[in-house]
């Protein structure tokens, strides 16, 4: 199957991926639970003009900032690539909405570098989470938040 040669060998050493799924999987487990509380609904591909070769083929249209109700003017702040999922509770239980976002600037990994993100939120609180923890989001006065985001890395970003 596809772990013999991809995760372990076929003398059943560890593979270099072995690594690389481990590290993959922690990083699920930690944005997993505050995760799980929201669906995704909706997903923009934002900032691709700048890079139209990762669409090529696909049908699918790049925007320049995603809008939704809860957030508006989400991007990246040097215009490169970024997937963003839009995100509402799984139940009446859960307070806010939230976005999934994706630094998508280096899908071959050849130069990853630290990105900012900047958006502005409909709502008082905002949390972000990253495969790491919490995520700092600092707001200006004039209600635009910004946060890094490394590429090749993903966040979840709570608003209430």
């Amino acid at each position: 199957g596809w772990w013999t040669n991809n995760v372990y060998s076929t003398t059943g050493e560890k593979t270099v991926t072995y690594d690389r799924v481990k590290r993959v999987n922690a990083e699920l487990h930690l944005l997993g639970d505050e995760f799980m509380r929201f669906r995704r609904t909706a997903t923009h591909l934002v900032g691709y003009a700048s890079r139209p070769e990762y669409l090529k083929g696909s049908g699918c249209i790049p925007e320049d900032a995603a809008f939704s109700g809860w957030f508006r003017d989400v991007r990246a702040e040097d215009g490169g690539p970024l997937l963003v999922a839009e995100m509402v509770p799984r139940s009446t239980a859960v307070r806010g909405n939230a976005v999934f976002l994706f630094a998508s600037d280096d899908p071959y990994d050849e130069r990853p570098r630290r990105r900012t993100i900047r958006f502005i939120p409909h709502g008082r609180v905002v949390r972000a989470f990253g495969g790491q923890g919490p995520i700092l989001v600092s707001r200006g006065e004039d209600g635009v938040c910004t946060m890094p985001l490394v590429s090749n890395n993903a966040a979840l970003v709570v608003v209430e």
